[in-house]
């Protein structure tokens, strides 16, 4: 089975190059495409520094979007990693974790589950997992999902009669939202994470749900970090 790696990034350079030192560590991943998603740092050329392949978007497209270009970039790949761009404490046994359910046949998408985290959290919000890249090119809603991406996934596997596995990831870390990018920048990422996951999981509902996700508030965008 060929593997490779994909990492959405948005505005990450003081962050992408720990995560790609990891990725490019662990054995059978041929190749680790970074995508920047329209930053405006220097998120690119930290990314190439560490030795990515980067897809650079002219303009932000949304997480969702950012991992459909990631996989369409690797077309000889069976199967693709998805890694945050902004973790802490990833190591290379971390990514081996994820990619062997994979390669031994036992499931078709294996999730992450940091320390904390629920299972029902993981599954529906966890960005670290693997999937055959079948999996991704088939989600209808993957691309306008947005940080719904997740859930995109997660229903496609589901669908597709696909097995998905729950992988702990000790010592692995997502920054609180609220850290990097201030509390009124942390509401409103968190307003918007609610909105794409509501979106995309409410179906003809999704506008009540997306009501009810931004009525959240600030404690919102903490439990979404």
């Amino acid at each position: 089975m060929r593997v490779a790696a994909v990492v959405p990034a948005f505005n990450e350079a003081p962050r992408v190059g720990a995560v790609v030192r990891a990725l490019r560590a662990t054995p059978g991943i041929e190749a680790v495409v970074v995508v920047d998603d329209g930053s405006r740092d220097g998120t690119a050329d930290a990314a190439r520094l560490e030795g990515a392949h980067v897809v650079a978007l002219p303009q932000n497209v949304g997480k969702g979007g950012a991992m459909l270009a990631g996989v369409r970039a690797v077309p000889w790949a069976d199967a693709v990693v998805f890694v945050d761009a902004d973790l802490s404490g990833l190591t290379s046994a971390h990514v081996d974790a994820l990619a062997t359910p994979l390669r031994t046949g036992t499931a078709e998408m294996a999730v992450g589950r940091l320390d904390g985290w629920s299972d029902a959290k993981a599954l529906r919000l966890g960005g670290q997992r693997a999937a055959l890249r079948s999996i991704p090119l088939r989600a209808p809603d993957l691309g306008a999902a947005g940080y719904g991406a997740e859930v995109a996934l997660t229903r496609q596997a589901r669908a597709s009669g696909g097995r998905t596995v729950l992988v702990p990831l000790p010592g692995v870390a997502s920054p609180y939202k609220a850290r990097k990018y201030g509390l009124s920048g942390a509401f409103a990422l968190g307003t918007r994470m609610r909105w794409d996951v509501a979106r995309t999981t409410g179906g003809g509902l999704w506008p009540l749900w997306a009501a009810l996700a931004v009525a959240a508030g600030v404690a919102g965008a903490e439990a979404l970090s």
